[in-house]
């Protein structure tokens, strides 16, 4: 699937708590999720898979060289495509403007991807998340700080926030806080279909939410780990769900010998029409395979909690999020958000 989505640009400009000039571009967006793979996940914060060598600088180092203080950097949950196998997880960076001489920085930020996601899943794969920038104007940062208290999310911080537009020239004034969150990879195969098992070692690892393991993965955790009955109660909800009310068909499973593997869902079969790989049921000729499939048209945020802000700010038409889904089984087979008409 697709890594990462775009680069989340932010130069600062001015003079440093050294009172000499600088222009600096913050390196962290190089801490990019991979795209999942057909055989595993994406690697998460895995950096940019155009630059191998590419590295991010300690969050120690930024402070040295520029006259900021870092709040937090870290790895952002949720922001991996959900699918049979997810994708890499991307990461945040969150920092107060301190010790410089000057009431006010230049500040250039430049992302695309704020209305549509840009890491696009595979196969029924969800896409990574939308970037996300903030600048919370005359904050308490440095006052809780001084307190003893360090914020560690954007709630906890005072002040105006501005979720800023996708490419914009503006300041960073003392004490204002800029929060910037850079993508993460596609997903690929239906979410559905993961071991639960993985899902649960996301949860334990942080980079899945208790509430994306049940609503999309269709997982429900109790004390002891995964509760195998309610998740399969669950993930037989979701999949009627994803059905809009469709039967499901009782076909038998097709022999993949009579036909050509496609991806994770689909076989072309030597009649040359397109067929579930799960349920066995015909979508159509390989010309329009999709002709066959239920279409069903949600709100964008109902793609993941990973789609943040408001995208429709950063469009000039309405979006949706489209899912196209096998009306045998319900399994997605592609999906995507993209303008209404």
């Amino acid at each position: 699937a697709v890594p990462c989505g775009g680069w989340d640009l932010a130069i600062l400009a001015g003079r440093d708590q050294n009172r000499k000039p600088f222009v600096a571009m913050i390196g962290d967006p190089m801490a990019a999720g991979g795209g999942a793979r057909g055989t595993g996940d994406g690697g998460d914060t895995s950096g940019i898979i155009g630059i191998p060598m590419g590295k991010i600088a300690d969050v120690e180092m930024n402070e040295f060289q520029y006259p900021i203080l870092y709040l937090w950097r870290r790895e952002e949950i949720d922001s991996g495509g959900a699918g049979r196998y997810r994708g890499g997880v991307g990461g945040s960076s969150c920092f107060v403007l301190h010790d410089t001489p000057d009431e006010t920085l230049h500040l250039v930020v430049s992302q695309s991807g704020k209305a549509v996601p840009q890491a696009v899943g595979v196969s029924g794969g969800r896409s990574g998340n939308t970037g996300f920038d903030l600048l919370i104007h005359a904050s308490d940062a440095l006052a809780q700080m001084a307190s003893g208290v360090i914020p560690a999310e954007l709630s906890q911080i005072g002040g105006r926030h501005e979720e800023l537009p996708s490419h914009l020239a503006t300041g960073l004034s003392r004490g204002d806080v800029y929060y910037m969150q850079w993508q993460g990879g596609g997903g690929y195969g239906e979410p559905l279909l993961r071991v639960p098992a993985a899902v649960l070692a996301d949860v334990n690892g942080g980079r899945v939410s208790q509430a994306a393991a049940r609503d999309i993965y269709g997982v429900v955790l109790g004390p002891d780990g995964v509760d195998v009955e309610q998740t399969a109660k669950r993930r037989a909800e979701l999949a009627a769900s994803q059905r809009g009310g469709h039967a499901p068909a009782h076909q038998p499973a097709l022999d993949e010998r009579t036909g050509t593997r496609v991806d994770d869902n689909l076989v072309l079969t030597t009649r040359g029409e397109v067929a579930c790989v799960h349920c066995g049921s015909v979508l159509g000729p390989v010309d329009d395979y999709l002709g066959g499939a239920i279409r069903r048209d949600g709100p964008v945020e109902s793609a993941g909690p990973q789609i943040r802000g408001t995208p429709r700010a950063h469009a000039d038409q309405d979006l949706a999020f489209r899912q196209f889904l096998c009306p045998g089984c319900g399994v997605c087979l592609h999906n995507e958000v993209v303008p209404a008409a």
